[in-house]
């Protein structure tokens, strides 16, 4: 059996990586991945620290809202008590005018009598 040399071509060249190169890309990918995964590490304790941030700060605006809600359950009664007595502070006065009404005309009625009978 022989073998008939073939020429190699110029991309066959270029495309070659030897043993060694390879190694050394594979240990800069390696490295690559230990760098990112430490920096993804970090980034993700930076989150951790802001939810927990976070998490403080929607315990006391919870807090919060439950204040509001009372300061406006008890505003909602102040006005409901307002609107009560201003209903009945209005019907007393409603009741004092038509009892005045009453009396003028009563007044009036008695006057005219009066200039009546003087004529």
């Amino acid at each position: 059996m022989t073998t008939t040399p073939v020429p190699i071509k110029k991309h066959q060249l270029l495309d070659y990586v030897s043993k060694i190169d390879f190694n050394d890309f594979v240990e800069e990918v390696r490295n690559f991945r230990d760098e990112t995964e430490s920096r993804f590490d970090t980034i993700d304790s930076r989150f951790d620290a802001v939810n927990q941030r976070l998490e403080g700060i929607d315990i006391r605006l919870s807090g919060m809202d439950k204040r509001f809600s009372s300061i406006d359950r008890r505003l909602d009664t102040l006005g409901e008590n307002f609107r009560i007595q201003t209903g009945a502070i209005l019907d007393q006065f409603k009741e004092y005018m038509q009892i005045n009404r009453e009396h003028m005309q009563g007044v009036e009625e008695r006057l005219m009598k009066e200039i009546r009978e003087s004529r």
